[in-house]
């Protein structure tokens, strides 16, 4: 029960203080949120990145539970980003991304409107045809892009 409540706390106090943290990483100028409008490009890259240190503890990843305690996004990030590398010279990597409108129940007993969003490496051949792919996935809040604790996924 106590962290449970210790989540919602955690969400609830920190959306406030992150929806003034976002700005442009081009400019550094403040991002206006439009929840209707899903972030994109360096906005989404951005996010990944800003939250880099949370556990995949309660995530849906591969791995023991005590290697997800261990693990962060952070790591997760390495890992699909690293594999677009892990490539030779006729093989190309490529960096997919996207937010699908989506509604989480991180927090029992509410359900609250997020994102979706994922970034995704594909390793392809000279002639395009698909070798193998890595992605990471996590929930952010449409109101203030805040990171939705234990909604990671990884493939």
């Amino acid at each position: 029960m106590m962290r449970k409540a210790l989540s919602a706390l955690l969400l609830s106090c920190c959306s406030a203080a992150w929806s003034q943290a976002i700005t442009d990483p081009m400019t550094g100028a403040p991002i206006v949120i439009d929840p209707t409008i899903p972030p994109k490009g360096t906005q989404l890259v951005q996010l990944f990145l800003l939250h880099a240190a949370a556990s995949l503890q309660g995530s849906h990843c591969m791995g023991t539970e005590e290697e997800r305690r261990r693990l962060t996004l952070g790591d997760r990030l390495a890992v699909v980003l690293g594999e677009a590398l892990l490539r030779n010279e006729t093989q190309k990597g490529l960096l997919h991304g996207r937010c699908l409108a989506d509604k989480s129940d991180a927090i029992p007993g509410r359900v609250i409107d997020t994102w979706q969003c994922e970034l995704r490496t594909e390793l392809v051949d000279a002639q395009g045809e698909f070798i193998a792919d890595a992605s990471v996935s996590a929930h952010f809040t449409r109101d203030t892009w805040s990171f939705v604790p234990g909604s990671v996924g990884c493939l």
